[in-house]
């Protein structure tokens, strides 16, 4: 898991927030993202023209 990522999860834990770490395998969503911002941003824009609809 990502450092930030740990992070925030260490912060949720700290104030009694329970957190469930489902599926790590490093994060692939969330590296996706950051790694193809222009394709998550096109495919972020074709779902919201079709919530549209």
């Amino acid at each position: 898991m990502g450092e930030a990522v740990k992070g925030a999860e260490n912060l949720l834990k700290s104030n009694s927030v329970e957190v469930m770490v489902l599926n790590d395998s490093g994060c692939g969503v969330l590296r996706f993202t950051s790694e193809n911002p222009d394709i998550w941003n096109e495919e972020l824009a074709k779902a919201k023209r079709s919530e549209v609809k």
